[in-house]
């Protein structure tokens, strides 16, 4: 019966998933869960398309995720996202491969369509630029009523402390427009 495959798929998936950090995968394949068991056949792919909370983890990575994300968030419905942009520094930066400062804004704006559904978010930036654009989608954040988790990290490799201190000490901004009424978790790293 569809009742207990759905089932099946759910438990399959809260597997793969730890709760405690949404985008740590158990099992890091090239494929995830959902993906593998969407392809199975037909029938299971109806019922997969049927399973909301398989479609809510939005992870951006590569400029592909930008299009999957579009897509996922159509089958999670209105399911609550967690949603992770990790972007690199420009000197890793490879167009196509990962996400750089070009395309952040792209990125962000995929998930901000739908940030009254976001459970979780976690942005990982690895220089100044993007932790500028990081700086300014977050500024403009409203709406944020199920945001319960967010972690803010900036790993950048310094030349020095001089460095460091130059670029880190402005004051700080505020973000999430003051507003996140179920935040339980915060990390500014």
């Amino acid at each position: 019966p569809v009742e207990i495959m759905a089932r099946v798929f759910e438990l399959g998936y809260e597997e793969t998933i730890n709760f405690a950090r949404p985008f740590k995968r158990q099992f890091e394949t090239g494929t995830t869960f959902e993906v593998l068991v969407s392809h199975v056949c037909t029938r299971w792919r109806t019922i997969a398309f049927g399973v909301h909370v398989l479609w809510t983890n939005l992870r951006f990575q590569k400029p592909c995720h930008i299009e999957r994300a579009t897509e996922y968030v159509k089958r999670s419905h209105h399911a609550a996202l967690d949603i992770y942009v990790d972007s690199v520094a420009q000197e890793d930066y490879r167009p196509g491969i990962n996400i750089g400062v070009a395309e952040f804004d792209r990125a962000f704006q995929a998930a901000m369509d739908n940030i009254h559904r976001w459970r979780s978010l976690v942005v990982r930036v690895c220089d100044v630029p993007c932790k500028e654009r990081a700086r300014a989608n977050l500024r403009s954040c409203e709406n944020l009523h199920s945001l319960e988790l967010q972690q803010l990290w900036h790993v950048q490799d310094w030349e020095g402390a001089q460095d460091m201190f130059i670029a880190t000490s402005k004051p700080p901004i505020p973000i999430l427009n003051d507003y996140a009424p179920k935040l339980l978790y915060l990390s500014l790293v």
